[in-house]
């Protein structure tokens, strides 16, 4: 059979891809873009482990004058593990060389299928490490 859905890289037949792993992103990000660790903890009321995700979404796509780097509002996501932890490194909001300004992310924490927490924030440089809990809203 040699149609398009049996062509090796045709992808509308392919699931999407997922990255289980949320400290390592599917790219690097380059070693001049500033990062931040986000983490945080969640417990269930009932005692039972929660699951889901944050997400990070930036507000516009910007461009890292030093590295040519271009982000084009990329998801970040942290994925909840069995323990009720995520961790996850995305670039500082306040980052030299950014040549978008006044840009923020937007947040999404969804637990067992519900949005729990929604909100806007700006992630400076330092501290290196934030609990998510910390996070001063807009």
């Amino acid at each position: 059979m040699n149609d398009a859905w049996s062509i090796v890289g045709w992808t509308a037949q392919k699931p999407p891809v997922t990255f289980p792993d949320s400290v390592n992103p599917p790219w690097k990000i380059p070693a001049d873009i500033d990062t931040v660790i986000v983490s945080g903890e969640f417990h269930s009321l009932d005692g039972g482990r929660p699951w889901g995700y944050v997400e990070f979404k930036p507000t516009s796509s910007w461009t890292h004058a030093f590295s040519k780097v271009s982000l084009m509002q990329p998801d970040f996501i942290g994925r909840i593990g069995m323990d009720g932890k995520f961790s996850l490194t995305i670039p500082a909001t306040d980052t030299p060389g950014i040549v978008e300004t006044d840009w923020h992310y937007d947040v999404t924490v969804v637990l067992n299928r519900k949005v729990v927490r929604s909100f806007s924030c700006v992630l400076p440089k330092f501290p290196l490490v934030v609990d998510l809990n910390e996070l001063l809203a807009l």
